[in-house]
């Protein structure tokens, strides 16, 4: 069920200075990227996996480049009721963001089961290009998808419906 162990976890807390919104900015978006939980303000939590923590040695690197200092916390097991509760956070987080893209999914199938030929709504590259772009988005939201979240196979299932509607409606093959 899970990608790796799960026991390994790391905390990060960083500060930066106050004048360097773009540095907040920056930092809470690879945050969100990677799939960190928030814990509070400048506190994150996300498994100890190794691409996360790439991510996180240059985000570390970046932050005490520009003046700031990042504290790194390498947890190796919680009790089992705060691991429960870290991983029902962070699959929180994931389904919220699963829901929308399914949400996006659905806007899209009504808007091409709507129009009899893509020219009167928009090209079929158009379509195509938005279609990439959310299984791009999908691809993202399941690499940072750590602990199979209850959303994601609903998402995937409206995903697999779009590409097949779109695969009939535009007679090309969109899978790969």
């Amino acid at each position: 069920m899970l990608i790796e162990d799960q026991s390994r976890w790391i905390i990060l807390t960083y500060r930066v200075t106050t004048d360097t919104s773009t540095l907040r900015v920056r930092a809470w978006r690879i945050l969100r990227r990677i799939g960190a939980a928030s814990l509070q303000q400048s506190v994150y939590i996300v498994p100890a996996r190794t691409e996360v923590i790439k991510k996180l040695n240059k985000l570390k690197f970046f932050i005490e480049e520009a003046g700031g200092n990042v504290h790194w916390l390498d947890v190796d097991q919680f009790s089992e009721n705060t691991q429960t509760h870290m991983i029902e956070l962070m699959n929180l987080e994931r389904s919220a963001e699963f829901i929308e893209f399914r949400d996006e999914c659905v806007r899209f199938i009504r808007e091409v089961s709507t129009y009899k030929e893509p020219t009167l709504h928009g090209s079929i590259e158009d379509w195509v290009i938005k279609f990439y772009r959310l299984r791009k988005w999908f691809r993202k939201l399941t690499a940072r998808d750590y602990f199979q979240c209850s959303n994601r196979s609903d998402a995937e299932d409206k995903l697999r419906e779009l590409e097949s509607l779109l695969s009939e409606r535009l007679d090309i093959n969109l899978s790969g």
